[in-house]
């Protein structure tokens, strides 16, 4: 799969790994109803939606970058690649 890269950020395909941050982000009441899903209610059930629904093609897990280039630990957001070429002209 694809990697996208900018100066501040990493998209890149989702990872089991990404399943604890994933959850933090996710557990959020105010964020996952406002996208029409409910609230995560552990890593586990996180790392099945990685597996079952954000391993398709074309959907990105979004990092911040370091100050040395490389991936900073947290998922930011998730985003489709239709999405990224909507945002930035591609």
């Amino acid at each position: 799969m694809t990697q996208l890269e900018t100066s501040r950020l990493i998209l890149r395909p989702w990872c089991d790994s990404d399943a604890q941050a994933l959850y933090r982000w996710a557990r959020d009441p105010e964020v996952g109803p406002s996208a029409g899903w409910a609230p995560h209610t552990s890593v586990e059930n996180s790392r099945e939606i990685i597996r079952t629904v954000l391993s398709e093609e074309g959907t990105f897990a979004v990092l911040l970058k370091g100050g040395d280039g490389t991936e900073r630990p947290g998922v930011c957001q998730a985003i489709t690649r239709q999405e990224w070429e909507v945002r930035h002209g591609g």
